[in-house]
């Protein structure tokens, strides 16, 4: 590994591998650390997502249920319950330091994946409309949403791979991304 790689913080080896009474303690902690987070920017977006907050479900690194560090379960799976957000030690560590080299793109990855375990069942059935619609909702919200959940942020593009698909999303208006791919009328945000 190379000097400065995130995954040698001690925050990571932590979560990833505690050895110690002291290390599955301060793992257990950083966890609902970061699922108070979770919960806070929930609680910022839920006039438009409804409900109560997704539980994140901490996996290890290199589970099939996180393949990109962080991912909605959108349908139910044994050790990974629909309606939860798998999150490995890599992203969970770049949330909860806000001095993290990509902090605000994990924390941008919130409310994106919260979104998806909002879609409709037709939404989620097209790669397109559930990942550009997610991550225009995230681009929307998430400013706001990191502000009143006392979350440090900094704007910035975060769309990566999906760029074509959030602009498709956006195209559709903001009627769209604050309600229809999520089945109801539209919200006013913020």
């Amino acid at each position: 590994m190379q000097a400065g790689d995130p995954n040698q913080s001690y925050t990571y080896r932590v979560l990833n591998n505690p050895t110690t009474g002291d290390a599955f303690g301060f793992r257990g902690a950083i966890q609902q650390n970061v699922q108070g987070m979770n919960d806070r920017m929930f609680d910022a977006v839920s006039s438009v997502l409804g409900g109560t907050a997704p539980a994140l479900n901490f996996v290890p690194t290199g589970s099939d249920f996180a393949p990109n560090h962080m991912a909605a379960n959108i349908k139910d799976r044994l050790g990974a319950p629909q309606g939860t957000i798998n999150i490995d030690p890599y992203a969970t560590a770049q949330i909860v330091s806000a001095n993290a080299q990509d902090h605000s793109g994990w924390v941008n990855q919130i409310p994106h994946e919260q979104a998806h375990t909002r879609q409709t069942p037709m939404i989620l059935a097209s790669l397109a409309n559930s990942e550009g619609g997610a991550q225009a909702f995230a681009d929307l919200v998430a400013q706001t949403a990191a502000q009143r959940s006392n979350i440090p942020y900094s704007p910035g593009n975060y769309d990566g791979d999906y760029t074509d698909f959030v602009k498709a999303a956006q195209a559709r208006g903001r009627d769209w991304l604050l309600g229809a791919q999520f089945g109801h009328a539209p919200v006013s945000f913020p």
